[in-house]
């Protein structure tokens, strides 16, 4: 009844507004809300029918064309928002947004020469772009071509010096590239710029391991414990507490480390990885009963579709 009602709904206004051309677009503009509306409470399909409405009336409004798109995707279905983008750009060549937009797309899907076509299509339009470059960035660095990204991300920051995300992306590809210092030094401003954010925390705390200085790494993974507590976000807690844990682990520090994981399996228990980070200090200490223990309850959680072979690998070698 509920979807009857809808429905007649949207065929009322659309009626309703089809005589008056201003009159159209203020039922566009209406519907185009509801859409939102409905996309934000992960209402897919709804979001949809409101967007469809919407660019009846209004048929130039890529916001709702994009809003379509994003749908799609998040109901599984990329190649139909692809297609969509595909469609609207072939009518509509100029539409520089929209090859931005279909650049994520073709990144997530790891398609990365048609999305670095999209985003040198976008830019070449619009070369003033901030968030094109930043695309462009993003898609050299998923190529792990950090180099040429790290080139990019220095242009973003060219533009604009008060971009912190600029220089926390700089500093991942400084960091997969083995410049440690430089990494460091871009995630310090980029703290600076945002505030102690989470993910500043973790890659400051990643870079500090890398260069021989577990303990402050520690102390680093310990302000993002406090933050994930103090916004009650169970899975970054959790995530928090693996990685002090993993920390202590490599120094040997093996009551910590499993006091670290008993937390993070309180926090979130659902989280492979902690058991099989668990399972590696069960394995330093000689216990492999406990290890293997450990080793399938991160299988039976996923760990293989999540985070790779590695507690496959860790079974087929100490479990058999």
């Amino acid at each position: 009844m509920k979807n009857i009602l809808f429905l007649f709904l949207l065929v009322a206004l659309t009626i309703a507004a089809c005589t008056d051309p201003a009159k159209q677009k203020q039922e566009a503009i209406y519907l185009g809300t509801k859409a939102q509306t409905e996309f934000l409470a992960q209402k897919y399909e709804q979001a949809i029918e409101l967007a469809d409405a919407s660019l009846k009336l209004y048929p130039d409004n890529t916001e709702m064309l994009f809003l379509k798109a994003k749908s799609q995707n998040l109901m599984g279905n990329a190649e139909a928002g692809i297609a969509l983008l595909s469609d609207y750009i072939q009518k509509k060549p100029q539409s520089y947004a929209a090859y931005g937009e279909r650049a994520l797309f073709y990144l997530q899907q790891q398609k990365h020469s048609e999305a670095l076509a999209d985003i040198k299509i976008a830019l070449k339009g619009a070369p003033k772009d901030k968030t094109f470059l930043e695309k462009k960035g993003l898609i050299e660095q998923n190529m792990e071509d950090h180099e040429t990204a790290i080139a990019t991300f220095s242009q973003l920051i060219l533009r604009d010096g008060t971009y912190g995300n600029a220089y926390f992306l700089r500093a991942l590809s400084k960091r997969w590239s083995k410049d440690y210092k430089g990494a460091f030094q871009d995630l310090e401003i980029a703290s600076n710029l945002d505030g102690n954010k989470y993910d500043y925390n973790e890659q400051k705390a990643f870079v500090l391991i890398e260069i021989g200085y577990p303990e402050d790494a520690i102390s680093t993974f310990g302000l993002n414990i406090n933050m994930a507590t103090a916004n009650q976000t169970q899975e970054l807690l959790s995530a928090s507490y693996n990685n002090r844990g993993n920390v202590y682990a490599q120094l040997k520090k093996y009551p910590n480390a499993l006091a670290d994981f008993d937390r993070a399996e309180k926090a979130f228990p659902e989280n492979s990885y902690t058991y099989r980070s668990r399972a590696q200090v069960f394995l330093a200490q000689k216990e492999t009963v406990k290890a293997c223990e450990q080793l399938e309850k991160a299988k039976n959680l996923g760990f293989e579709e999540k985070f790779g072979t590695e507690v496959r690998e860790l079974i087929l070698a100490n479990c058999q």
